[in-house]
Order: structure tokens, then C-alpha cells, then sequence
């Protein structure tokens, strides 16, 4: 995957820090608090509407819960279940208002589902369940859209994020998105933003793909981007820059407990906060503060959206 420009994201924006004043600043936004603790949160997170979701006017909040949009995406989802696999078949049945109900595991945990749901293989035994292709709430703000083969586990997941200026911007673009990844048979997921508050928004659609097909799926992708006129809006300043409105980013790897369980943006966001931070303590060069951070978080300094190897 090769990005289009690299540039240092201590470039993307103009930042300052006073650490012992409990005070820093984003491109104007002025940023005060009354703890060393508040002062790293608040500036993680105004580094993350700032230079990841390049939307300042989001604030800290990023945005709602909002399904507004979801009904509309549902309807462009070009296949309406998936197959969840069931290795261990019908555990039993309840009834549930009347009506029978069989019990399965999915994903290591029992639901009961009807018969009808229920696919089974030439011999009678199950061999999985059919489900909605889409899921809401599952990220805040987004709608989720399973590919007819999901995602493996044993697969390293990458994730491709379009910008879209508004709400029809990203609507427009989710139909074609979707109908390339299903030509591109990779499995994958998709999600979009269904809250129309959030736009603009450098991930306000987001594709994640094992990293082997990701370069054929950017393809596919891009000359949906050239259609259209170029976003206002750039993208993340941690990932690769492909197209106009489309980057390229790795998963984060940081195996620190403290840093498990945030989204890519979040991740980047924090450790760029924690070296600013540490930059002004001890009064060391941003660039080199940077730089430990990123390594000690798994990130390439000069590329944030890989993973260090």
C-alpha cells in the first residue's frame, strides 16, 4: 500500500503545550485544566476532532448516537442476512410468547432463534444462522454492514476510511462502496455514519478487510472517489493518504493494557497528547518526544497508520 505524500503529523497542525501551566492550544482552540490528568484527556481528544476526525466543531464529544441515517443504509446493503456459523448445532429449545424457539451458540453465546433462521446441511445438522446483515449502535453514531463472509480471526484487519463533507455525500457513496466490495469478494465490514450532526468527517465511511486485499479493494474504491468533486474535508492526519478522501490505516498493536480497546484515532490521538505533553515537562524536542512515544505505543513515527515491525 503506498501512500500519495508523507508528511510528519507534528506538521498537520499548530500545537502548543505548557505543562506546568496546565495549558495547551490546537489550531486556536484553546485548551485549560486543572490537573496534569484532565489537562492529557482533554488534549487527546481535542487532537482527535482536530487532526483524525478533521472536524473541530465535533468537540470533544465527536459526535451523538444518532440513527437518522439508518434506514436509508439499510436499504442500499445489497444482501439482507448473513450466515453466522453454529460448530456446536441446537443446544435445546425454549418457547418464548407461544412460540418454539431452538437454542444455539453464536460467538460463545447462547440465543434462541426460530427454526426458520436455522440453516441446516444436506444431513439435517445446522450449520449456522441467518441474521440481519447490518447492525446499529455497535460503534456510536455509525450503522454496520457484515459482509456475506465476515471477517476471519485469524485475519490481520486493516481498515480503509472515505470522507464525506455531509450526510448525502456519504449516502451517495455507500451503495457504490458496497456493491465494489461484494465484486471484490474479500471479506470484509463496512460501516457509515447515521447521524447527520457528525458530518463532516474523515471516517464517515469506514471498510475493514484482511490486509491482502486491501490494495485490490483501494482500487475498486477510487474511481468512485474521482466522481465526485474532491472533499473539503482531508483525511486523518495518522493514516495513509491513497485518493482524495480515501486513506489507508493498521489496527493498533500497543499491548500496553491502559491503551487496549481504543479506536485507531483514539490510540494515535493519546499517545501524540502524552509526547507533546512530556516535550514540555522535560524540555525536549516534540519531534523526539514523538518518536518514543510512537515506538513504545507500536506506531511508525513517520507513518502513524502502520504498525512498527
Amino acid at each position: 500500500m503506498t501512500a500519495l505524500t508523507t508528511r510528519s503529523v507534528l506538521d498537520e497542525a499548530v500545537i502548543s503545550v505548557d505543562a506546568a501551566r496546565l495549558r495547551a492550544e490546537v489550531d486556536g482552540t484553546v485548551i485549560e485544566a486543572t490537573g496534569p490528568i484532565e489537562l492529557r484527556a482533554r488534549l487527546a481528544a481535542t487532537v482527535y476532532t482536530h487532526l483524525h476526525l478533521r472536524n473541530p466543531l465535533l468537540g470533544e464529544t465527536a459526535g451523538g448516537d444518532g440513527q437518522d441515517l439508518a434506514p436509508r443504509l439499510i436499504d442500499a446493503i445489497p444482501h439482507r442476512t448473513v450466515l453466522q456459523p453454529a460448530p456446536s448445532g441446537v443446544l435445546g429449545s425454549a418457547t418464548v410468547q407461544g412460540e418454539e424457539r431452538r437454542v444455539v451458540e453464536l460467538g460463545r453465546v447462547r440465543v434462541l432463534v426460530p427454526e426458520v433462521d436455522l440453516v441446516r446441511s444436506a444431513d439435517g445438522a445446522v450449520a449456522g444462522v441467518r441474521l440481519p446483515s447490518w447492525r446499529t449502535r455497535t460503534t456510536p453514531g455509525y450503522l454496520l454492514a457484515l459482509g456475506p463472509m465476515g471477517l476471519d480471526p485469524a485475519d490481520r484487519v486493516v481498515r480503509l476510511s472515505l470522507v464525506a463533507d455531509s450526510a448525502e455525500d456519504a449516502l451517495a457513496l455507500w451503495g457504490p462502496l458496497l456493491e465494489a466490495l461484494a465484486a471484490s469478494g474479500a471479506r470484509h465490514q463496512a460501516k457509515a455514519l447515521s447521524d447527520p450532526r457528525a458530518f463532516p468527517r474523515s471516517d464517515a465511511l469506514v471498510v475493514y478487510l484482511p490486509a491482502d486485499s486491501a490494495d485490490d479493494v483501494a482500487r475498486r474504491i477510487t474511481p468512485l472517489l474521482d466522481a465526485r468533486p474532491s472533499p473539503r474535508t482531508a483525511v486523518s492526519a495518522f493514516a495513509e493518504r491513497l485518493a482524495d478522501g480515501l486513506a489507508y490505516a493498521e489496527d493498533p498493536a500497543d499491548e500496553r493494557s491502559s491503551y487496549r480497546g481504543l479506536s485507531f484515532g483514539q490510540h494515535r490521538s493519546r499517545v501524540l497528547a502524552e509526547a507533546l505533553l512530556r516535550s514540555s515537562a522535560e524540555t525536549i524536542p516534540a519531534a523526539d518526544a514523538w518518536a518514543d512515544a510512537a515506538r513504545a505505543a507500536r506506531i511508525d513515527p513517520d507513518r502513524p497508520g502502520l504498525t512498527a515491525r
